[in-house]
């Protein structure tokens, strides 16, 4: 039958792979339609509560089925729509340039990305209201995500292997660091304070911050056989 056929094997694969791409951009339009309908309605309506599904349909332009195709109740959305926001600000952390020589310069870079990143939570506001319990658990489910990336790079920088130090890099960056974006969120959430002004608030407890770090690195390279990256 293929040898018989008149279209040759790749011009019969390009039409399904068509079809497949052009349903999954339908896809993507059809829920970012529905994302933005919920926004609006949510900075309208002030109450995520009072949206309704029927609400959702109408200024998405699509039908009640389709909304319920991708969400099968609409907490599902409002969890896609917040998971999506924590995975955003997440990317928002420019990569980090390890050949910038040592941890305090890294780190200062990355105190810059993190709090541009936590600015654009006033994006979020109309669906998590400052203050609010889903706003208090999406910052701490942030906090968290934050600390773990630090909790690597910091033992990634300096090689930590040392059961005391790793503890002591983990007991640090949660009491240091969750401090740190806790003032940043309370002053983008409850302050018109620029992503410079927060930083300078906040430089002199970084400072403090980096001077335990290198205490750490440094026990770290006065153990038998262990050695720390250069710097």
């Amino acid at each position: 039958f293929i040898r018989n056929c008149p279209f040759r094997r790749s011009q019969m694969i390009v039409p399904g792979w068509r079809m497949e791409k052009e349903t999954d951009l339908r896809v993507k339009k059809t829920k970012r339609n529905i994302h933005n309908a919920f926004f609006m309605l949510a900075v309208k309506k002030r109450d995520v509560r009072k949206i309704t599904v029927k609400e959702i349909c109408t200024l998405a332009e699509c039908g009640r089925s389709t909304f319920y195709m991708y969400y099968p109740y609409k907490d599902a959305l409002y969890e896609e729509v917040v998971e999506a926001a924590l995975n955003g600000i997440m990317d928002g952390f420019k990569p980090l340039d390890f050949e910038l020589g040592s941890w305090r310069d890294v780190s200062e870079e990355y105190l810059r990305n993190v709090l541009s990143a936590l600015y654009q939570i006033k994006k979020l506001f109309p669906i998590i209201p400052p203050g609010s319990e889903s706003f208090n658990a999406f910052t701490a489910n942030l906090t968290d995500r934050i600390i773990a990336y630090i909790d690597q790079l910091a033992i990634q920088m300096y090689h930590i292997q040392t059961h005391e130090n790793l503890i002591k890099i983990y007991a640090l960056n949660r009491a240091v660091l969750s401090g740190i974006i806790n003032e940043a969120v309370y002053c983008f959430s409850k302050t018109d304070y620029s992503v410079e002004f927060v930083h300078d608030l906040i430089y002199p407890l970084f400072l403090a911050y980096n001077e335990e770090i290198e205490k750490i690195r440094t026990e770290e390279c006065q153990g038998p056989g262990i050695h720390s990256s250069p710097v």
